[in-house]
């Protein structure tokens, strides 16, 4: 269904449009991520993902991208990555979020001991006493009235990291309130006003709302929602890792140097510190593009808006293509924060040049990914020709040459892919006699 986005420039050509496009990142980075994969086995598609989560995270409400007068954009994404089971998908991104949950713990330690002093306080006491809240950078499955207190407690914002995330695929309309649980979380992702409704809660907000997504699902999970649930935009928002599929490989001998470990909790906690701030009443700190970097932009955007208008009606591509076009903002803003973390405690107040061309080949790469994903389960949900084949084979009992002249007539197949077709004992049952029988409708 789509097409690989580029302008005529070597620049923005990907390094391979099937496999990650490493050199975005930073060579510190790049050295971690490549040390994972040689001692750990991790793929560095996984590890990606996992430091894009991580450090938009940090980043939260304390920054975000003016990209003109009106056009603001947050800097929290929808990660997802789409792998079969057996693939490693979690092992690397919960090493890659290994600081978040460190610090998580230990805000969780100081909320109980003083929840346990609050507890103890007298009546009047406690009236005058603000009640301690739980400060948090990443939390898990959670109902929409979680979010909505968690990030209340949380302005900054949080991730909502999960192993698995076909429960969270699985929660929308799951009680047939309409499309309430996707639009709340279009809501999130737009950044400006996220709210739930209820009879016993009645109305509640979330102001400049910032909660990224992070997880994993397999294929066969996400295709149902993919055919089900694309009306109002949720998929096009969303950032998918679709790797080709990943050979399984022996562990080597070598094990990962200690110093990566070190190295990466330096990087995280750098940059945590100097985004750790976020004044609500001042709002959010604006980062700019330079002038060559939204040269570089609107000049990508006429490329899409030219591919946009030469495909009119096709308005799966062009939901994509804009909300991607949102994205770019983010993964630059994500991009750029990690480059001035690397040495010091670096503030960052413009997007450059290079790094909107680096977020537009990474763009690029998750565009891709999605309609790659989309043609997939499209194929993957039509009827195979051995599923036409059977359908039309007779109920009761049936010969070789029957089964033979039904292909024929059928689908086209060659007489051994028939043979190989009849020994399938799911779908056949046949004996000695050369006579078969179904072992069941399609």
């Amino acid at each position: 269904m789509g097409e690989i986005l580029a302008i005529e420039n070597s620049v923005f050509n990907l390094d391979d449009k099937n496999s990650f496009p490493l050199s975005v990142f930073p060579n510190e980075i790049g050295h971690i991520i490549q040390s994972l994969h040689n001692s750990n086995l991790f793929s560095v598609e996984f590890v990606a993902m996992g430091i894009l989560g991580a450090i938009s995270t940090s980043i939260g409400n304390s920054l975000r991208v003016k990209v003109r007068e009106g056009y603001i954009i947050p800097s929290h994404m929808f990660l997802v990555t789409v792998a079969d089971r057996g693939s490693n998908k979690s092992a690397p991104i919960k090493w890659i979020l290994a600081p978040l949950r460190d610090i998580n713990q230990k805000h969780y330690n100081e909320y109980e001991f003083e929840l346990a002093e609050y507890k103890v306080l007298k009546k009047d006491e406690k009236e005058s006493t603000i009640e301690p809240h739980l400060i948090t950078k990443m939390i898990g499955s959670s109902t929409k009235e979680v979010i909505i207190k968690s990030h209340r407690e949380n302005p900054k914002g949080f991730l909502r990291y999960a192993n698995e995330l076909k429960q969270w695929f699985g929660s929308f309309n799951a009680y047939g309130n309409s499309n309430s649980e996707e639009n709340f979380w279009c809501d999130i992702w737009d950044g400006e006003i996220a709210q739930n409704s209820t009879v016993g809660r009645g109305h509640e907000y979330i102001h400049n709302p910032c909660v990224g997504i992070l997880g994993t699902i397999q294929p066969s999970e996400i295709g149902s929602f993919i055919k089900t649930n694309t009306e109002n935009g949720l998929m096009d928002r969303i950032l998918f890792c679709y790797p080709e599929q990943l050979k399984a490989t022996a562990f080597p001998e070598k094990e990962l140097d200690k110093s990566i470990k070190d190295e990466w909790y330096n990087i995280y906690n750098r940059i945590d510190k100097t985004y750790q701030l976020y004044d609500v009443s001042r709002g959010s700190d604006l980062v700019k593009l330079s002038s060559d970097a939204n040269k570089i932009f609107l000049d990508w955007n006429k490329i899409n808006v030219d591919n946009i208008n030469s495909r009119l009606g096709d308005v799966v591509y062009k939901g994509i293509i804009k909300k991607h076009e949102n994205n770019v903002f983010r993964i630059a803003l994500t991009l750029e924060v990690l480059k001035g973390g690397l040495k010091n405690s670096k503030r960052i107040f413009t997007i450059s040049e290079n790094t909107m061309v680096e977020a537009i080949k990474l763009t690029e790469y998750f565009t891709e990914n999605i309609f790659k994903l989309r043609k997939d389960v499209g194929e993957k949900s039509a009827m195979s020709k051995q599923d036409v084949w059977y359908s039309q084979l007779p109920n009761d009992e049936f010969t070789t040459a029957q089964a033979y002249e039904v292909a024929k007539q059928t689908v086209k197949v060659s007489t051994r892919t028939v043979d190989t077709w009849l020994t399938s004992k799911d779908f056949i049952k046949g004996d000695t006699n050369g006579k078969y029988t179904k072992n069941f409708e399609i």
